[in-house]
């Protein structure tokens, strides 16, 4: 019996020391890693040679938790201090890589690896931390980029003052399609799904086809789990500006050769708040009730699953998806609003009348197939843009009579996209040549009591190669050329109400040449010099051919023309990139001769180009597409500092001039400024970690240089709060980013929204809050 209470108390008295390695998978050691013991709640940080240690433990099992800035956390890792041979190693993995390819990247890094363009990338880090009400939103921060607004929670993007379907938004290795690119029509796509995201800013026709002739932004597909790992994570979002409520369950694993990946995201939004009382529509003063612009509300309900299989000869893999929403349109904004419309009806969380229904759903297959010399990529998708746009049954014509079927249907198109890309790899004894195909093929069904756009069928193909080779050892020359040829059926239409042809039978061939070469030049890892000069074109879009009829989201007649030829381009981009110790600096002029830009003129007369009146009644002025030279220019420039590890500062510019020579083109962007500070806080309480405190302040000049019949747009700046941190509970550590936007709750007008033409200013204040929390992670036995 002594003896028994003498091994007890041996017992009781044994204490453990665990000692590992945190490091990457390079085996590189990471420096200043946070590793939390949960059972204990004690935090360290790891030495200049990543080690870490915790003394005076007692027996029995422990959970760790590890985070590093740029890498994927890791939660729960369990060890029995008994079973454990000290010291441990724990391998942490990148949160921006592929297969047998791994990329590092911080919170917004600017890429000079890429190419002689310039190229910006944004991880789930970044993302986090600038959560807007959109993706487009959130990539705002970054040079150059642009939110469009389409409506309270609707944007799209802009680069360099470019937009429409003159950029390319693609998922993986392939373009989305919808009528996103519509004047009031947003990126259909769930931005929480987006961890790693790549903005090509300039012409990337060459690998993205002719719509990327002012650049791309590419939306990495999900990153894999590390080897042997399942995790489980809840985000929850809410916003004070429209009562926003949203969560977002995501699960993944790699168990073997064999991964997964779904997501589910569901969001709810009341009515947004402005910091306004009235609106002007037609010289008409209107009212805006208690600062709510009505039936602004809104749902989002989307879900993707992707799974695959990984082999020493590459990786395929299988996606599906699908986005739905339902929105409001605000009455004021959406044909022609009268002051009964705008009464509040008791209710800020209500979709009536007008609205629109959005639903997109994907399927697509991706193979990745290593060869003996380079690699061949194989992706086919399938996607299908389903659009209805809802409003009270209203007459144009005299003897317009409601459908007998959804007789407030004003609009419905049915979009179907098949893609198929190949493109081969090839590493040579002087660099790297690829050969691609793209193939497309589309149709559009149209329904509904209005008609604006016609039914039409369109296809193309393209083939391009680009050579990168080195020319000596610090010069790296890229030159490519591209072929496409691209066919458009758009199916004649007669008016029922007048008999009177709407839409002609019409058929057209385009096709071109693009090509592209430029240098780029690094002196001592220090300075990085680039070059690009390119020729590009983009065929003409459905829209700029064949529309003809009251848009009422436009506040106008919209009117295509069959005669616009293709879009050409020639552009020159040079980008200056410096960076020693704590300081990088970056500029990035540019400048582009369109001798035929296609843009939506006012023409100042309500008649039709032969003189005659248009059918419908209360159409309003006729915009039509036309075609005129046009120039473009203008520059970009940031620099950051990081000072003793605790504080950044940063700060971008930019502008853009654009006109035919005579006027401004529309939607130029203004002269803006950013500026951002940031402290990260050193660890005061055992209980938050990885804490930075950040304020930024946002500065838009006025744009007098507008396009005929566009309203100007008065100077504005804003002043944007933050906070992120970690924060370690007893069972797992949450994440949590905290933004105040529009602090003062400024009256301002954004010149790429499409509502400032009613005066009706952005959103008001907005306290967002966006909270993280790993559910489960599991660390799978290998069983081979």
């Amino acid at each position: 019996m002594i003896i028994l209470l003498f091994a007890y108390s041996a017992e009781a008295q044994e204490v453990f020391n665990l000692r590992g390695f945190v490091r990457s998978v390079d085996n590189k050691p990471l420096a200043q890693a946070h590793v939390f013991l949960q059972e204990t709640r004690k935090t360290t940080v790891t030495r200049n040679d990543g080690s870490f240690e915790f003394s005076e433990l007692k027996p029995g099992t422990y959970r760790l938790h590890v985070s590093y800035l740029g890498y994927k956390c890791i939660h729960q890792y369990s060890i029995d201090l008994r079973a454990t041979h000290n010291p441990i190693d724990i391998i942490m993995v990148p949160e921006f890589h592929e297969l047998q390819e791994v990329s590092v990247v911080g919170q917004q890094q600017h890429d000079h690896d890429d190419g002689t363009l310039e190229v910006v990338k944004a991880n789930a880090s970044f993302l986090e931390k600038n959560t807007g009400h959109s993706l487009i939103k959130s990539l705002e921060s970054l040079p150059g980029i642009q939110a469009m607004e389409i409506g309270q929670g609707l944007s799209k993007p802009v680069i360099r003052g470019l937009g429409f379907n003159r950029l390319v938004v693609a998922h993986g290795n392939s373009k989305l399609e919808g009528q996103q690119w519509g004047v009031d029509h947003g990126l259909e796509f769930d931005q929480f799904l987006a961890e790693q995201v790549e903005v090509i800013k300039g012409p990337a026709s060459l690998l993205y086809g002719s719509d990327a002739i002012g650049g791309v932004i590419r939306i990495h597909p999900p990153s894999l789990s590390a080897p042997q790992t399942m995790e489980t994570q809840l985000k929850t979002i809410t916003r004070s500006v429209n009562n926003s409520l949203g969560m977002s369950l995501m699960n993944r694993a790699r168990i073997r050769d064999w991964f997964w990946y779904t997501r589910f995201t569901w969001i709810d939004f009341a009515d947004y708040k402005v910091p306004a009382d009235s609106f002007y529509y037609n010289r008409y003063r209107l009212p805006i009730f208690n600062g709510l612009l009505k039936n602004t509300a809104g749902t989002e309900r989307n879900a993707f699953l992707s799974a695959g299989k990984l082999a020493d000869w590459g990786k395929v893999s299988f996606t599906l998806s699908r986005v739905s929403s339902k929105t409001g349109f605000f009455p004021g904004a959406h044909g022609i609003p009268s002051q009964n419309n705008l009464l509040p009806d008791g209710n800020n969380r209500d979709i009536n009348l007008p609205y629109q229904q959005v639903e997109h759903i994907t399927a697509s297959a991706a193979l990745l197939y290593f060869l003996k010399k380079g690699s061949l990529h194989l992706d086919l998708a399938w996607q299908r843009n389903n659009r209805k746009e809802w409003s009270a049954f209203h007459t144009h014509y005299p003897s317009q009579q409601p459908p007998l079927t959804n007789p407030d249907m004003e609009f419905h198109w049915v979009l179907h996209t098949l893609s198929f890309n190949t493109k081969y790899s090839l590493t040579t004894t002087n660099g790297l040549l690829q050969f691609g195909l793209q193939s497309q093929m589309q149709q559009n069904k149209r329904a509904g009591y209005m008609f604006l756009l016609p039914d039409y069928q369109k296809s193309s193909a393209g083939v391009f190669a680009l050579y990168q080779r080195k020319l000596g050892a610090s010069t790296t020359l890229m030159a490519g050329s591209r072929y496409d040829l691209g066919n458009i059926s758009i199916d004649q239409y007669i008016s029922p109400y007048t008999g009177k042809q709407k839409s002609p039978d019409f058929k057209e061939t385009f096709h071109d040449l693009s090509w592209s070469a430029g240098l780029l030049h690094q002196l001592r890892e220090r300075l990085v010099l680039k070059t690009n000069v390119s020729k590009s074109f983009r065929t003409p879009g459905a829209t700029e051919l064949g529309s003809n009829g009251i848009h009422h989201g436009s506040f106008r007649y919209e009117l295509g023309d069959t005669t616009i030829r293709s879009e050409y381009a020639y552009q020159l981009d040079v980008g200056i990139e410096y960076s020693h110790g704590s300081l990088s600096w970056g500029l990035s002029p540019f400048a582009g001769y369109f001798p035929n830009f296609i843009f939506l003129n006012p023409s100042g007369s309500y008649l039709l180009p032969d003189g005659s009146e248009v059918e419908e009644a209360d159409a309003g002025q006729i915009y039509r597409y036309e075609q005129t030279e046009a120039y473009r220019a203008g520059l970009e420039s940031w620099i950051r500092i990081d000072l003793h590890n605790k504080y950044t500062i940063q700060a971008s510019a930019e502008y853009v001039a654009a006109g035919d020579g005579t006027y401004p083109l529309p939607f130029t962007p203004p002269f803006s400024t950013r500026m951002l500070a940031e402290y990260k806080l050193p660890v005061y309480w055992k209980l938050f970690h990885m804490t930075t405190v950040g304020a930024e302040f946002v500065y838009s000049a006025a744009q007098s240089q507008v396009a005929r019949n566009e309203s100007q747009t008065p100077a504005f700046s804003l002043v944007n709060l933050s906070l992120s941190t970690k924060i370690l509970t007893h069972y797992f550590p949450l994440s949590l980013d905290i933004q105040i936007q529009n602090l003062f709750n400024t009256r301002y007008l954004n010149h790429l929204s499409f509502y400032r033409q009613l005066g009706l200013p952005e959103a008001g204040r907005n306290a967002q809050l966006v909270l993280t929390i790993p559910l489960e992670t599991k660390l799978v036995r290998d069983r081979k």
